[in-house]
């Protein structure tokens, strides 16, 4: 062979080493791009249109398609039906072989290259694509064994048909593009549960708003309408609130009320009740704890930490020892945490309310109560009124505790008999809010009727009629009775805190003394028998 000829094939040679050089990188650069869609956070169907684009460039082809299908568990059989598709370069209707090439697929779920469209029996050429379909290369798109759709270029452009090398460069773009479409499709589906949580999360915040605010607190009474007052002027500070009342007056409400209509309202709420608090337990309850401290134990964060922020309510506060009140003064005053077995002081920004039915004034005398911690807490000092203090409330709320309680238990529409509500207003309630709370809820299981006469009240509640006397007959409305029964009970109630003293009972109420016998005459009540017990 001459040298020119070895000159010539060497030539050759090396063209074909730099042709498949070229082709490597290129199918380097379309893996790259198609990998990289993912990370972009790319759409769908942008992922879907770059990869038909780059595989059809890639493989010399004229047109390319990607058909994605998805299960149909209709009747039980797991059917796959179209559920998108993407072509390039459309002038002619191959791609309207999708169905079939979905179904061989999946039977097969290997590659199908088709070169004599007429002579090949393995798939039904249609007409009208006969004369335009001259070749075609389809793919499975696999992940993890399910088959999530097809990819597939049409007509190679130098007309020899699509190859060994171009069935392996499409089934290595496919492996790559079957992962990034999983990949996008979770993400896709984390997006939309994220878009779901976060108008939830919207939602329960306009309700936790409303629930909180000042204007659903039930009642209009002058006492009440003090406390929501002071909760305004505060509103837009961070002051430390010292609540007082006795129990069940709804302290750990009027603390929510607090912290929902505050700054700080999208930040922690945390509650602790100190009266249910080890000893033990104490500082790593309040400050948290580090790993390893002892066998088995995890780091945690304590509720001072938890609370950063936000507001933590410090409940039952009166019942602390006088250790655990020195170690929280610590901290109120200097703004700093540190875990049980940590070195590390860690600053929070915490926000207090606390809360007690004791008199933390007498225990402050009787050293039961820190006086420095107790003027700490004590910037700001609201006191829940008692239902025997706002009575004219206790209508109100029963009837709201009603409605409540019918919607929870799906009962039909109920009411109270004058009657029952007049005794209802007129009852000690010791237990106060909570204890009428669980009264109404009583009563709308157990009554027989819509309608909630006397005789479904407790037998306690019955024996309020019983001191107060006979109501009065006649043609006399119901709401007449109801309210001089209302009135009478104000009356006997301020007579037996007086021990009787009509000169005493009458200034209480705002009434001359005249004014105050009037009444006692009119509705029956005799002084003598004010002297002979105290109120309960």
């Amino acid at each position: 062979m001459s040298g020119r000829n070895r000159w010539e094939d060497s030539e050759n040679v090396l063209e074909q080493e730099n042709a498949r050089l070229r082709r490597a990188l290129d199918e380097l650069d379309v893996l790259e791009e198609i990998a990289a869609a993912t990370v972009a956070d790319r759409p769908m169907d942008s992922i879907l249109e770059l990869i038909v684009e780059k595989c059809t460039a890639c493989l010399d082809a004229e047109q390319g398609s990607v058909h994605l299908v998805e299960d149909d568990g209709a009747k039980g059989q797991p059917l796959r039906t179209l559920l998108r598709h993407v072509e390039t370069n459309v002038r002619s209707t191959p791609y309207r072989l999708a169905d079939q090439l979905a179904g061989w697929m999946l039977t097969h779920r290997a590659p199908l290259r088709i070169n004599d469209p007429g002579a090949d029996k393995r798939i039904r050429v249609p007409s009208f694509a006969a004369e335009t379909l001259k070749s075609l290369l389809s793919v499975p798109l696999l992940s993890k064994g399910e088959l999530l759709g097809v990819l597939t270029v049409f007509n190679k452009t130098d007309g020899q048909g699509f190859n060994d090398a171009d069935e392996r460069v499409l089934s290595i773009i496919a492996a790559l593009s079957a992962q990034v479409l999983r990949a996008a499709a979770l993400i896709g589906g984390l997006k939309q549960d994220r878009d779901v949580l976060a108008s939830e999360n919207s939602q329960l915040w306009r309700q936790v708003k409303k629930q909180f605010s000042t204007e659903s607190v039930i009642g209009s009474s002058a006492k009440l309408r003090e406390v929501l007052k002071t909760i305004e002027q505060i509103r837009d500070t961070s002051v430390d609130v010292l609540i007082t009342g006795e129990s069940g007056t709804g302290k750990d409400l009027i603390a929510k009320t607090i912290h929902f209509t505050s700054p700080r309202a999208r930040k922690p709420f945390v509650a602790l009740n100190c009266a249910a608090l080890p000893e033990t337990l104490l500082e790593s309850e309040l400050f948290g704890i580090e790993k390893g401290v002892a066998t088995g134990v995890e780091k945690r964060l304590g509720q001072f930490e938890a609370a950063h922020e936000g507001t933590l309510f410090l409940d039952e506060i009166g019942d602390l020892s006088l250790t655990a009140q020195a170690k929280i003064l610590r901290v109120l005053q200097e703004r700093i945490v540190q875990r049980v077995g940590g070195r590390e002081q860690i600053p929070i920004d915490v926000r207090i309310l606390a809360a007690t039915n004791k008199d933390l004034r007498t225990a402050v005398k009787e050293q039961r109560f820190r006086e420095d911690l107790y003027f700490r807490l004590n910037v700001i000092h609201i006191r829940t009124p008692s239902l025997r203090e706002i009575r004219d409330d206790i209508a109100e709320l029963a009837h709201f505790f009603l409605g409540r309680y019918c919607e929870e238990f799906k009962k039909p529409v109920m009411t109270f008999a004058p009657e029952a509500l007049a005794m209802l207003t007129a009852a000690p309630w010791p237990g106060n809010v909570r204890q009428m709370q669980n009264e109404v809820k009583r009563l709308v299981i157990c009554a027989a009727g819509t309608v909630i006469s006397v005789t479904d009240l407790r037998e306690e509640m019955r024996g309020v009629a019983d001191e107060i006397g006979p109501e009065e007959s006649g043609d006399r409305s119901t709401i007449d009775r109801a309210m001089d029964l209302h009135e009478k009970r104000i009356l006997i109630h301020a007579l037996k805190n007086h021990n009787g003293n009509q000169v005493q009972t009458a200034k209480t109420l705002g009434l001359s003394r005249q004014g105050l016998i009037k009444k006692m005459k009119r509705l029956g009540i005799q002084a003598s028998k004010m002297r002979e017990s105290s109120v309960p």
